[in-house]
């Protein structure tokens, strides 16, 4: 549940949901290889008019550590089919999970061989 809240445009719609979410030493790996951190991401996501239709497949989950939670999925815009792999890495703190570490990876279209 926690990845699909920012795809929903009432809880990003509200900065102190998304700030309470991500961990201060939060930072992004973008599919375009750029770095963004904490902030960028916030006004991002907070700057979001609508719901992201945004489709969520492969969905796993894998303990890594004490209260610490890799999720890997797969992701795809069906506005512009962009389809990406996708990385997070979350921390259980004070009963409640922050994410610490994201990264989107463009998944290109299979090529068949002749």
């Amino acid at each position: 549940q926690y990845e699909l809240d920012f795809l929903d445009f009432e809880f990003i719609s509200c900065k102190a949901n998304v700030e309470q979410r991500i961990d201060p030493t939060f930072f992004e790996l973008k599919s375009d290889g750029t770095r963004q951190n904490r902030e960028s991401v916030v006004n991002s996501l907070c700057s979001t008019e609508r719901d992201r239709n945004i489709d969520i497949t492969n969905f796993i989950i894998q303990e890594i550590g004490p209260s610490t939670f890799l999720v890997n999925y797969e992701s795809r815009n069906q506005e512009d089919q962009e389809h990406l792999a996708r990385t997070s890495i979350w921390r259980e703190q004070d009963n409640d999970l922050k994410l610490l570490f994201h990264q989107a990876t463009i998944i290109q279209p299979a090529v068949e061989l002749e």
